[in-house]
């Protein structure tokens, strides 16, 4: 009996390390509400980042569109989607909570499910924070109104003190209150425990 026990051991070591994933770099949150006409652009520039250790995680909150249909098609073709549902609609504020405990990254990236990311976004948010020590890794926008046109945003010139904008928390809800850095969490890299 004992002889039979060690034979299996190593099997049963390596089935269990099988099971076992480490967590990805950078979850990419999606909270989507009745967005099917922009859902493919988002979700083709979150799969598309030159970061590959990455996560998507979508939450429908009751779209009342083909939305939900959309998410599940690209869960069923990219294994790094997950789709979480509401069932009703609960706001983006819920969402964004729910997105946030169902993340398994070390950070968390926000799209916006009628927006789109520079393939490159998460691999150099995360290069800055990894090389910064940083919480959250700040990032400008570039802003199309409907017919393609490019406009600015007065929250994204982006006045950020030198030296990169190294700030402390309360510099950066300083920076914030006086209009220099957008309010916004979605032009923003953050450590999910924060």
């Amino acid at each position: 009996m004992v002889h039979r026990l060690k034979a299996l051991l190593p099997l049963a070591f390596w089935s269990i390390s099988a099971l076992v994933h480490a967590a990805p770099k950078v979850s990419i949150c999606i909270p989507t509400y009745s967005a099917e006409p922009w859902l493919p652009a988002a979700l083709d520039s979150a799969c598309g980042q030159t970061l590959g250790d990455i996560e998507i995680v979508c939450v429908d909150d009751g779209s009342r569109d083909g939305s939900l249909a959309i998410l599940k098609s690209y869960a069923a073709k990219d294994p790094r989607i997950r789709v979480l549902e509401n069932g009703t609609n609960r706001g983006t504020h819920y969402s964004r909570i729910r997105a946030i405990l169902a993340a398994e990254g070390e950070f968390i990236l926000w799209l916006d499910s009628d927006d789109e990311l520079f393939p490159d976004i998460a691999e150099k948010a995360f290069a800055k924070a990894e090389a910064m020590g940083a919480d959250i890794v700040l990032y400008g926008a570039e802003f199309y109104g409907r017919m393609g046109k490019r406009i600015q945003s007065p929250w994204h010139r982006m006045r950020l003190p030198e030296t990169e904008g190294r700030l402390d928390s309360d510099g950066l809800i300083d920076q914030v209150i006086e209009g220099n850095i957008s309010p916004t969490c979605w032009d923003k890299l953050w450590r999910r425990e924060c």
